[in-house]
């Protein structure tokens, strides 16, 4: 068999292999099965039928199958686990790996201006792209099929986070009913789970404060939790109460900016980034460091699973632009996502050519859903565009710390069941997180929720006195000079230890015009990836 698919070995694939077919595969194998099991009756592969299976199929995963005749490439509703292929002029290949797809001596160095604009504003590239013209990668809910004798290939979608619908359901039946979805998902993880321990990266926030108390509720008695970054960090110190509460064990991670800016400097962060860029966005590395620790420890083992609460305030609701609803229309919608997701560079927001490229990449991406006429369509392709661009190629990405390692992980609040309550809502359940608030206020499992609110900041509890002569500052001089009080003090907040990364120099050259620590990644990225002729 010629193979079309190739498999880098680092990211953890098993591999089942015959004369006739080749089976590679990641992720949740009782949902592949299914899908194994229609491929391998050796009839015509029907789309239709194909769209059928994926939709019932749960949790994260990736499959390629290959035949003689034909290569098929299948990933996720939120690309977990991602797949690439190469756009030849006699065919098609795939593989996990982008780099394992680039021809040193046919392709030339990656210097697509417009793709270096998109980054350095964004952070990652929107749509199939990444920085190689014949190189693209497989969009969330979206397989591919090769046809090796017609040398053609087709990209199909068998998932978008869009209803044309909209469902009226009462709040009270729709909170039963969430709760029952929420336990079959979490029931679901502990059974895959297997008896490894499962390990939650506690915050502050709701959404893993949610699993942890389902877990609980649901008798697994095998997970541990932990928090991390500065010492002192309010959400490490919530966590901590939570775990408390529960009885459960929790450990914290502190990281310094010294030890941080050591492993960044090191050869084992630019192994990383290889590994979870795609060729297309700087990756996360957040959480990097205290998963570091677990491993290094030897306190997380083969085997355990990661649960994490990523991405509950998106998908409940909580990024919906607040508008009203004549001001609805292309245009609000264009500038609502220029302005959230394109943000990293205020100079570079201001200049009307990047403008114009990022809007024109931004219709591309909503494709039929860039025209709305009122704020229940604006909503939808707001959520829809993040969904798809933002979510998965940024946020789903801090999943690659796990793949890194070695690790499995499980995303609940992304999985099939939660998708399909919350895709048809109508706003004023999902503005603001409304129905999921008041579920959690209804539900109050452990006393956690309900009046439970208590004070957080982004500054830890020994530089909290920073938020407070803010509020004083704004009060005095408005919120726009505070605002600026805020950003040039942020390398002291929570988030000082990523700070760390990068020079004194640097932030006190960029910080009125870089939003956050990430554009300084970005650049450092770009260097590293981006030769210039």
């Amino acid at each position: 068999m010629i193979c079309n698919f190739i498999n880098e070995e680092k990211y953890n694939w098993t591999v089942e292999q015959n004369d006739s077919i080749s089976v590679s595969y990641v992720g949740r194998k009782e949902s592949i099965d299914n899908l194994l099991q229609y491929i391998k009756q050796g009839n015509e592969l029907k789309i239709s039928e194909i769209k059928k299976i994926t939709n019932q199929m749960t949790g994260n995963f990736s499959v390629v199958v290959e035949t003689n005749d034909w290569l098929f490439g299948l990933v996720d509703r939120v690309s977990g686990y991602r797949l690439f292929y190469r756009d030849n002029q006699s065919g098609c290949t795939l593989s996990n790996s982008p780099r394992r797809l680039v021809n040193k001596e046919q392709d030339d160095p990656p210097f697509i201006q417009e793709s270096i604009t998109e980054i350095k504003m964004a952070g990652y590239l929107t749509g199939n792209r990444t920085v190689y013209k014949n190189i693209f990668q497989l969009c969330a809910g979206e397989f591919l099929l090769y046809d090796k004798n017609k040398y053609r290939y087709t990209i199909n979608s068998y998932f978008k986070f869009y209803s044309a619908s909209v469902r009226n359901v009462d709040n009270d039946t729709l909170i039963e009913e969430l709760d029952n979805i929420t336990d079959v998902i979490i029931k679901r993880n502990i059974e895959d789970a297997n008896g490894k321990t499962i390990w939650v990266p506690l915050s502050g926030g709701l959404d893993s404060r949610l699993i942890v108390c389902k877990l609980k509720q649901l008798g697994c008695d095998n997970f541990r939790t932990y928090s991390y970054g500065v010492a002192g960090n309010f959400d490490a110190i919530r966590a901590r109460e939570i775990a408390s509460t529960l009885n459960i064990q929790w450990d914290f991670f502190p990281t310094t900016a010294k030890e941080a800016r050591k492993y960044f400097l090191s050869e084992k962060r630019k192994e990383y980034w290889d590994f979870a860029d795609g060729l297309s966005v700087v990756p996360n590395l957040h959480g990097m460091f205290a998963l570091k620790s677990l491993v290094d420890l030897g306190k997380i083992k083969p085997g355990d699973v990661v649960i994490n609460g990523q991405s509950g305030d998106f998908i409940a609701g909580q990024h919906i632009p607040i508008i009203k609803d004549h001001k609805a229309d292309d245009k609000m919608l264009l500038d609502c996502i220029l302005r959230k997701h394109y943000r990293l560079r205020k100079e570079m927001l201001g200049n009307s050519e990047f403008v114009e490229l990022v809007n024109t990449r931004i219709k591309k991406s909503l494709g039929k859903y860039q025209h709305v006429t009122n704020y229940q369509d604006f909503a939808k392709s707001y959520e829809y565009w993040e969904w798809k661009e933002r979510q998965v190629k940024r946020v789903v990405n801090g999943q690659c710390n796990y793949n890194y390692f070695g690790l499995k992980w499980e995303l609940p609040l992304w999985d099939l069941e939660y998708l399909q309550f919350w895709i048809d809502l109508p706003l004023h359940q999902k503005v603001d997180r409304r129905l999921f608030i008041e579920y959690l206020n209804k539900m109050d499992f452990y006393g956690l929720f309900k009046g439970n609110n208590k004070f957080m900041s982004r500054w830890p509890l020994d530089r909290v006195y920073i938020q407070f002569i803010g509020n004083i500052i704004s009060k005095i001089f408005g919120k726009n000079i505070s605002n600026l009080y805020y950003k040039k003090l942020d390398r002291y907040s929570q988030y000082q230890y990523m700070y760390g990364l990068i020079g004194g120099r640097e932030y006190k050259h960029h910080w009125r015009d870089y939003k956050g620590v990430y554009p300084y990644l970005t650049d450092i990225w770009l260097n590293e990836n981006i030769k210039r002729n």
